[in-house]
């Protein structure tokens, strides 16, 4: 009862059930006919309910049960089998088919097993660890030297080999997100491949501890190292990934903000947001899904009488005008008046995210800090004083379309428009 009273949010919907669901069970217990209670509380559930979660026998609802086979077996993963067993056998710990069938290179994902347990109590004795250290080797298991050039590593099972023949080889690991389920244009790039069209999320369930690990490891490894090598990176050690030059990043230049492009990336522009916004443009064209590139000229075509005329500059100086003119179409507004009012660490923290593999310190606050100001000095009207840049408007129409702020902004308008 109290998820149907979350769902009737009080239009009092629930009264009517409750006095069904009473009715029902004292006509059930005395033998008279239910039907006329059955059907009331039909049309009152129907009300609150509408997903399908138990489709009938015999249509498709909206499930689809597929059984497909993982039969790719290779050797290999036969002798690891072989070997898993047999050390196993040596420290007299439990293990059977399912085990090896959960995950590949079990050997590397032993945790909360009994076989496990008792690998990490006998190698602390150096006698029983020299006598096992044979059957060590001999397990299929992850290396570390292969890792660290990002060299392929076979799947070792045959339902993740089945998994990856679905996922990462139709190409999915070019893919930032799950493709759109309603577009505002046609897929562009990857997201235009015919492999990945039908893609989806994918569910797996497993009563093995060791199955998630294994998966989400080996796939994203595999995932991983395409863009790497791909870019020309073939190393994958910790002094390797340090000297990967983050591209969002903020940094100051002589004591100035030196990374305000990357803050018009995340900071909001309603002005600018809602005059691009693709939606609108679907709208427009009746239904019918045009190329990215013309969202993009539509976009550029409504914010030019904004933005102003393009110059001829093509240096980096002139790049101060891609993060200036979405605040100075602000300029003036009441939105640009509430933005000056906010609560400079309240604006900081919404900025800041929560990046755990980068944990904010004082210097990068205050990084963030002098970028904000000059952001909120460019608000009162402040302009750049460089020449425009010769694709002014078409760098704006892009941000206005695509960056991260302006989504977010469109998606919180939508949700709350008051």
């Amino acid at each position: 009862m109290r998820t149907l009273e979350f769902l009737a949010n009080g239009t009092g919907a629930t009264e009517n059930i409750r006095a069904g669901l009473v009715g029902l069970r004292r006509a059930a217990l005395a033998g008279e006919p239910v039907v006329q209670w059955k059907h009331g509380l039909e049309q009152s559930l129907c009300r609150l309910m509408s997903r399908t979660e138990r489709p009938p026998v015999g249509t498709d609802g909206m499930l689809a049960e597929r059984d497909p086979e993982a039969n790719d077996i290779e050797a290999e993963d036969l002798a690891g089998f072989v070997s898993l067993r047999r050390l196993a056998d040596m420290l007299e710990a439990p293990l059977t088919v399912e085990y090896w069938k959960s995950a590949p290179y079990f050997g590397n994902f032993l945790d909360g097993y009994k076989v496990g347990e008792k690998l990490k109590e006998a190698i602390k004795d150096p006698a029983r660890h020299a006598e096992l250290q044979p059957a060590i080797r001999r397990l299929q298991r992850l290396r570390r030297r292969d890792i660290a050039r990002f060299q392929r590593v076979d799947w070792g099972n045959a339902r993740l080999r089945r998994l990856a023949a679905e996922t990462v080889d139709k190409g999915w690991w070019r893919l930032l997100w799950v493709p759109a389920s309603l577009p505002y244009h046609a897929p562009a790039g990857p997201y235009a491949a015919a492999e990945v069209q039908s893609m989806t999320k994918r569910l797996i369930f497993s009563s093995w501890v060791a199955a998630p690990s294994a998966i989400a490891s080996l796939l994203s490894y595999e995932a991983e190292r395409r863009i790497h090598t791909g870019a020309g990176r073939f190393e994958n050690t910790p002094d390797a990934r340090a000297a990967i030059t983050s591209r969002v990043q903020y940094r100051l230049d002589s004591g100035r903000p030196a990374s305000m492009t990357t803050l018009a990336l995340f900071w909001p522009s309603p002005a600018l947001a809602e005059a691009t916004d693709p939606l609108v443009a679907a709208r427009e064209a009746g239904g019918e899904l045009g190329p990215a590139e013309a969202v993009l000229e539509w976009a550029a075509a409504r914010i030019r009488p904004r933005v102003g005329a393009e110059g001829t500059a093509r240096t980096p100086g002139s790049t101060a005008w891609f993060w200036a003119a979405p605040l100075l179409m602000e300029a003036g507004k009441r939105s640009a008046k509430a933005r000056r009012r906010v609560d400079e660490a309240l604006l900081l923290d919404a900025l800041a995210g929560s990046a755990e593999e980068e944990p904010e310190t004082t210097t990068t606050r205050s990084v963030l800090r002098a970028h904000v100001a000059l952001a909120q000095q460019t608000l009162g009207g402040q302009a750049p004083s460089v020449e425009r840049p010769a694709d002014l408007v078409e760098t704006v129409a892009l941000l206005g379309v695509g960056a991260p702020g302006n989504i977010a902004w469109r998606s919180l308008r939508r949700a709350l428009p008051s």
